[in-house]
């Protein structure tokens, strides 16, 4: 739509130092404002919003590289703008660019703006974002000062760290994105006969320590007593081992500075055989004494399993290492994610995202990954009644949001009132009350009415598919 010089009492603001700032006196309103937004014609998905206008440079106050503007060094790509209408908010978008023009004599001089609603930056060049176990290891573990996800491509001779600490050494040959079965994942490596080294950074001690790996161990079996992972740690205690034992059992042991066992819990029935689990080793100093627990946790699963105990008159303090078979004497066993975290959190709260959030509503999807991609998000309806959703896989931002609501059938927007995004749900657009009656029998629609019969919305054969 565009604004007629004068009644409609428009303004335009400009964020400027993190405040609106009104610019309306520089705006070339007799030249027209030009909002677009919504879906065209019969589109499926919205389209970025655009609006236009014309701005007075001959002060040579909105060319960002002018060091004599007001504004030197405070606008430039993506510099956010709004107009307002009677006080209503009408748009909310950001300027990408700003173009200076000017005539032949240099008299007058202008910027066209046009700016965009944040769809345009969202898919301007987007990244696939990572797995649901890398995102949730980034966005939500408290405490993480080391992390491996393992999802390194075919062919990769290390293991390369999420974080800013060396990558994991690799002895051996392991088939690296060999196991799929993990669909919060990408493949990970299957060990086959390898041994990972990998160097916790210095870090500030706090009595706790938790170190996390995903694991699949197959329904054969590994060999028995072979360590699966080994801590090296300070304090009294400077090794701990998670080893293997037939039947499915998982065991720890502890180690002192002289290599004498100080704990040894042998087979636990943890029933790990064919199964996908995350395993977590979690040290807590108390006192003089350290508490320790070995814990797994199928994905989707409510519960775990947990086996706990106390080994007294020692210490523990820091994670100096993580080896990964360090005997290299396993085959067919598949490990990744392996994380160590100075704070001691709940694994069974990590159910939904070793799942890769299947069952998660549409509408809380969308929620959560514009939290986690810092857009700022509004809701119009109960996100709770959207339909639930199958395993989050990787995927633009974009396509991760359009598919939730393409699910649910409800609509993706961007609010007039804020530079992001707002989902509305389907149920949310049952029954609605009118906003207008028009009576066609008092004249309220021009005649004459022509509805067009056309093929747009036929099919003659329609193909459903479902991901995997």
């Amino acid at each position: 739509m565009a604004f007629p010089a004068d009644p409609l009492n428009v303004r335009v603001e400009l964020m400027v130092s993190g405040s609106w700032v009104d610019i309306t006196d520089d705006v070339r309103v007799s030249e027209g404002i030009t909002i677009t937004r919504g879906r065209a014609d019969e589109a499926s998905r919205v389209d970025p919003g655009r609006c236009s206008l014309t701005l007075d440079n001959r002060d040579g106050k909105y060319s960002p590289r002018n060091p004599t503007s007001p504004y030197y060094g405070l606008i430039g790509r993506n510099t956010p703008i709004r107009v307002l209408v009677d006080g209503e908010v009408r748009f909310t978008g950001e300027v990408s660019s700003w173009p200076p023009r000017w005539d032949v004599a240099g008299v007058n001089a202008w910027v066209p703006v046009e700016a965009s609603g944040v769809l345009r930056r969202l898919g301007q060049g987007a990244a696939v974002l990572g797995s649901a176990m890398y995102r949730g290891r980034i966005f939500d573990t408290a405490g993480l000062v080391a992390y491996w996800p393992c999802e390194d491509p075919e062919g990769s001779g290390s293991i390369a760290p999420a974080l800013a600490h060396e990558p994991m050494t690799v002895i051996g040959s392991p088939k690296m994105a060999a196991y799929e079965g993990f669909a919060a994942s990408l493949p990970i490596p299957l060990l086959n006969g390898s041994e990972w080294r990998g160097a916790v950074p210095p870090y500030t001690s706090t009595g706790q320590i938790q170190v996390r790996w995903l694991m699949n161990i197959p329904a054969s079996g590994a060999p028995t007593g072979e360590t699966l992972v080994l801590l090296y740690t300070t304090g009294s205690v400077r090794r701990w081992e998670v080893f293997y034992q037939s039947g499915g059992m998982l065991g720890l042991r502890a180690f002192d500075g002289n290599g004498d066992q100080l704990l040894n819990t042998g087979g636990v029935s943890f029933g790990v055989n064919g199964k996908n689990v995350m395993v977590s080793v979690e040290l807590q100093q108390s006192g003089n004494n350290v508490n320790w627990s070995l814990l797994t946790l199928e994905p989707g699963a409510p519960t775990g399993l947990h086996y706990y105990g106390t080994l007294t008159s020692n210490t523990v303090a820091r994670v100096g290492t993580v080896i990964v078979s360090p005997s290299g004497g396993i085959t067919d066993v598949a490990i990744g994610h392996i994380s160590v975290q100075n704070t001691i959190t709940s694994l069974f709260d990590l159910s939904w995202q070793l799942a890769a959030w299947t069952g998660e509503a549409a509408g809380r999807r969308i929620q959560r990954l514009c939290a986690e991609e810092g857009v700022p998000f509004v809701a119009v309806g109960d996100l709770d009644d959207t339909y639930p959703l199958g395993p989050q896989k990787p995927a633009t931002l974009l396509d991760l949001l359009g598919e939730a609501a393409d699910t649910d059938m409800g609509v993706l927007y961007e609010p007039r009132h804020v530079l992001g995004l707002a989902y509305r749900t389907r149920s949310s657009m049952y029954v609605q009350k009118p906003a207008a009656e028009l009576d066609y029998a008092a004249g309220h629609l021009a005649p004459p009415l022509e509805p067009v019969d056309d093929d747009q919305a036929v099919r003659n054969d329609i193909t459903v598919r479902r991901s995997g």
